[in-house]
């Protein structure tokens, strides 16, 4: 096999392999977001489960830009853009200390995000609306 070819089945197995670990990586992060949004009960490090949630709300609301797309408009509250308002959605979240009190509805959205939004702005509203809460679930209280 020539040295191209070798280079080339090298990257053909990492991105099997990558998506292989996407994958595992998916099911594990989907499997604790439904057990949050069914129970209510935030058994993970928050610490952790915090990054899966902004990384779920990331792809969520990246897939919403895709599947919903409109003329550039206005984000939330004055901000200029559509992406402008959701980074600062991610940061919001990301900056909890512990799980907000609204969590368990915040997982519902990101299992099934478009079932009562039926358009991004709306769906942007409403994770804007969950986040915008100051209260976190201590944990004596999970």
């Amino acid at each position: 096999m020539s040295r191209k070819g070798c280079e080339e089945n090298k990257w053909a197995q990492r991105d099997q392999r990558f998506g292989a670990e996407s994958k595992a990586m998916n099911e594990v992060l989907m499997s604790a977001i439904q057990e949050i949004a069914r129970t209510g009960i935030v058994s993970y490090n928050w610490a952790s489960l915090v990054h899966l949630l902004v990384f779920q709300l990331k792809n969520i609301l990246e897939d919403s830009s895709e599947q919903f797309p409109v003329i550039p408009t206005p984000g939330l509250a004055g901000e200029a853009t559509y992406q402008e308002s959701c980074n600062r959605l991610y940061s919001i979240l990301a900056q909890f200390h512990g799980p907000p009190f609204t969590v368990q509805r915040l997982c519902e959205l990101l299992l099934s995000p478009h079932r009562h939004h039926k358009t991004k702005l709306k769906l942007l509203a409403a994770v804007d609306k969950l986040l915008s809460v100051t209260t976190i679930v201590s944990e004596h209280e999970v």
